[in-house]
């Protein structure tokens, strides 16, 4: 996940680049959100703890947040010039959306970079055809399958697929919540992503 911002309203410079950046009072009802960030939440307590993590939560609360039903649609309106800043952007659409011409430029988040959970391939346990179906996931997991995957402006579970350029993350720490903590712990994230709404 990326910030996204609006590059008429904000320039490169302006931008937040931290979780501290984006506490600053200039920031508050200026930033949107997805009314369905538990990921985010979950990173952000998987990074900085419960403690620590729960006090972020609130304080972006605190911060009127522009909360709205999907990353998508609040991509967008930070291009329209709805609000300047999108907190939970996912770094394909922020691709697509600079290609597409719109008004938007996107930072990789400081001290470390939230990722959505990784997409999963679910097969049938009644599949009438359960051999052709793992045959396109060995595919799909493959390194050519992993090739279409990051033309699609995805990222490819292969590091060297997307090396060099501006979305090459290097050594930046990147945080996949832990699915099997959280997955127990579903109803918490949702309280707390409802904090953010207030």
């Amino acid at each position: 996940m990326v910030y996204l911002f609006n590059n008429k309203q904000i320039s490169r410079a302006q931008a937040p680049k931290s979780i501290d950046d984006l506490l600053q009072a200039k920031w508050k009802d200026k930033m949107g959100m997805d009314q369905d960030a538990d990921d985010y939440i979950a990173a952000l307590l998987d990074y900085y703890g419960d403690e620590k993590g729960k006090q972020i939560a609130r304080a972006l609360g605190a911060q009127q947040l522009n909360i709205r039903k999907g990353r998508t649609l609040v991509s967008q309106l930070v291009a329209a010039g709805e609000f300047p800043i999108q907190i939970d952007a996912h770094h394909h659409e922020a691709v697509a959306l600079r290609q597409a011409g719109a008004p938007v430029d996107y930072v990789f988040p400081e001290p470390f970079i939230p990722v959505k959970s990784v997409s999963a391939f679910v097969i049938s346990s009644h599949s009438p055809h359960p051999h052709a179906a793992a045959l396109l996931v060995d595919f799909m997991l493959s390194k050519k399958g992993q090739e279409i995957a990051f033309k699609q402006r995805r990222w490819p579970a292969y590091k060297e697929l997307a090396t060099g350029g501006p979305d090459d993350v290097g050594n930046r720490k990147t945080l996949v919540p832990d699915a099997e903590k959280w997955g127990s712990r579903y109803d918490e994230l949702v309280q707390l992503t409802a904090l953010l709404g207030r």
